[in-house]
């Protein structure tokens, strides 16, 4: 489990208000857009090594999970865990759905 550091929190923060914002505006209009944003958003911020210095921070064993071949996948594989744990990402979605079956 990836353990909590400022730029993780910032990271998922940045990433609940980007997805309702392109919600809002038509670019997630299913589940699959749903699921490309997410993914995007956290290959995206993975892409320079001081900000996945700054995930990996109190999280270095993510250098030795058995996908991480590199700085980059480590923080990946971290960011990953971080989300899926404290994201809320189905009941996110969920609640999306809702507001796409009422329209």
């Amino acid at each position: 489990m990836a353990k909590e550091n400022k730029k993780l929190v910032s990271l998922l923060e940045d990433w609940q208000e980007c997805v309702w914002i392109d919600f809002h505006n038509g670019n997630v209009n299913n589940e699959s857009d749903f699921d490309e944003n997410y993914n995007n958003f956290i290959n995206d911020k993975t892409i320079y090594t001081n900000d996945c210095t700054e995930i990996l921070e109190n999280n270095l064993d993510y250098c030795f999970h058995p996908q991480a071949t590199d700085i980059q996948s480590a923080s990946i594989e971290c960011l990953y865990d971080y989300f899926a744990k404290e994201s809320g990402k189905n009941e996110m979605w969920a609640e999306m759905m809702e507001v796409l079956n009422e329209a």
